[in-house]
Formats: C-alpha cells, structure tokens, sequence
C-alpha cells in the first residue's frame, strides 16, 4: 500500500513528545498520575446515567438533524464532534451548543448520487479521526480506502487502499506528531509523514475495529469478533491482551490517565477499565436495549471531550449521545 504525498501538509503537527530522563534512558510517560487512597475516597468519578442526545434525533434519516446508523465519533481540541454517518455516506460535523444541527465537513453529492467512489464522495464510512489542525481522515469502508479532507476541503484525497475487497479500512486514530494509524481486517497500520508507504504495527484476529494512540504511540485496539481489548506498545508487534470476554468490543479510548473506556457493542453498554483493574458501567444498561435516555442499542464509538464528558454513538438508535461527568476525577482510580 502507498501513501500519498499529501501527507507533508501535516508537518505543522510536529510536536515534541514530552520524554522525561532516567539514570539510563528517556522514557516516554504517555499518562498523568493518579491520585491516591485518601485523596479519591470521596471523590470517584461519576457520570449522570441519563444520556443527552447531541446529534441524531432518534429517528433514521438524512437532514441535518438527522443521522444513519453512526459509527465512529471523534471529538476535536475545540470540543467538536465529528461523526461518521454509515447509512449516510458522509460525515457530519457538531459545533457545541447547535442544538443538534450538523454540518456535512466530507461526503457529498456526484452525478445525482451521495453514495459513490469519485474523490468528493463516500461510501459506508466506519471511523472518523480529526487531527489538530482539522484535517479529517476517514475509514471509507465500503471504497476500501483510507480518505484525507484536508480543512475547508471539498474533496478527499486516497491515502492508501487499493479500492478492492480485502483492503477494508475499519477504524482510525492519529498521535500529536501527525501519524495516523489504522485498523484493518487483518492488522494495525501506520502512516507517517512524508512516507511513502505503510508500517505494519501488529496482527490481530478478530477483524479489529476502533483504536486509540497515547502520546508515547503505543495503540490499544478494540478486538470486535475476538472479545478483546489489545495493546501494542511502540515499537513492538507483539500484542498484548488487556481485557477479554467482552461483548463485541467496537471502541477503545483513553483518559489523561490511562484509565480505558470500552464500548461492548452486544450488551448495550460503556464500561470504565481504570489502571488498577477495576471496572464498572458508565453509561448504558449491561445485556439491555432500549431508546430512552437511560438505554443505548449496539453503540458503536466512544470519545471523551476536555471535561471529562462521555459521548456515544448509539448506532441502532441514529443518534449521539453525551453522558455528562457530574461528580469526582478522572484521576481516581
């Protein structure tokens, strides 16, 4: 596979990682520190049960207001939502406070059609990923590609896909350098800048599905068929298996402390995995569908906003939901 050459454009993400020294080497420290026993006796974090709809109005359809069977969600420096609209073939931007209303950032209309493979347009996409300068990579599932919109773009540029089947692009993420990777039905994928081609991160079983990146670029990866949650630390191929015997895990993403946030796409629900092993559901009712604002049905991405806020797709349901962080800190454990 090959990467375009579009990719320099995203040198101004080059950022330095924060590398702090040891007697014999620099370590990468990706997380903050939790806090400890006494300090978080009393101040757990804890999320309001009851979901806020931020996109989608329930009902499967194509305005505005509306979404189709969403997949992958991203959430931006600004607090924008982004989400990857499958039944609709684009993806839909959420400004905070707009009342529901999205506007279409990629996807578009060609020869009388929304749905197609022509640069402008999309075709089932699973993932969305938004860099910090608000370039725009997309999982176009059913193109079997890798898409870049870069900001303000009215088209998409293939990044890499043969746009044939066994090339299926499921989900995406980037790091603070300007490296994306992403999942395909065999493995994990990464692009850097300026390269001209794919580095192979690791295998995986399972048709793996939504992935996270922490600042050190070790990837934790949601299994899907194999009811895993794995690990690949930077640098290393070798997979690690974090959580096991979920539900059709969809979505993976982290907190500044490395705690885990797990979309189980079977049993309706997000659950917390914090650092020190202890779990718990945050939003949805374990094994239980619904439609209120108490159930989810099949969610399908997770992301957390700089508040500490819990957004979910609810994929059967066509519409977002936001789980507000009410109580607590994300530092303790």
């Amino acid at each position: 596979m090959t990467v375009a050459p579009i990719l320099s454009i995203l040198s101004a993400l080059c950022l330095l990682v924060s590398f702090v020294s040891s007697a014999s080497a620099e370590v990468c420290q990706p997380f903050d520190e939790t806090s400890g026993y006494w300090d978080c006796l009393k101040r757990p974090p804890k999320w309001n049960r009851t979901g806020i709809t931020v996109a989608g109005n329930g009902t499967r359809g194509s305005s505005n207001i509306q979404l189709a069977s969403p997949q992958g969600i991203s959430i931006d420096d600004q607090d924008n939502l982004y989400v990857a609209d499958y039944g609709n073939d684009r993806v839909q931007k959420f400004v905070p406070h707009s009342n529901g209303v999205g506007i279409t950032v990629a996807g578009g209309v060609y020869a009388g059609k929304s749905v197609g493979n022509a640069p402008n347009q999309l075709s089932s996409p699973t993932d969305v990923f938004v860099d910090s300068i608000s370039n725009i990579f997309i999982a176009d599932y059913e193109n079997h590609r890798a898409q870049l919109w870069t900001v303000n773009a009215t088209t998409g540029v293939t990044l890499a896909g043969t746009g044939v089947l066994y090339s299926d692009y499921y989900g995406v993420s980037g790091n603070k350098q300007g490296d994306v990777y992403f999942s395909l039905s065999w493995g994990i994928v990464k692009y850097s800048l300026n390269s001209s081609s794919g580095t192979l991160v690791g295998r995986i079983s399972g048709r793996p599905v939504g992935l996270f990146v922490d600042a050190c670029d070790n990837v934790y990866v949601a299994g899907g068929k194999n009811g895993q949650i794995s690990k690949f630390t930077s640098g290393n191929s070798t997979e690690e298996i974090l959580e096991s015997k979920l539900s059709y895990p969809n979505d993976v993403t982290l907190d500044p402390y490395g705690n885990l946030y797990i979309v189980e796409k079977d049993s309706h629900s997000v659950h917390r995995l914090t650092v020190s092993g202890k779990t718990e559901v945050i939003a949805g009712w374990e094994g239980k569908s619904g439609n209120d604002s108490k159930h989810l049905s099949s969610p399908g991405s997770v992301a957390m906003d700089s508040e500490g806020n819990i957004y979910v797709s609810d994929t059967d349901n066509h519409r977002v939901q936001k789980f507000m962080l009410q109580d607590g800190s994300l530092a303790c454990i």
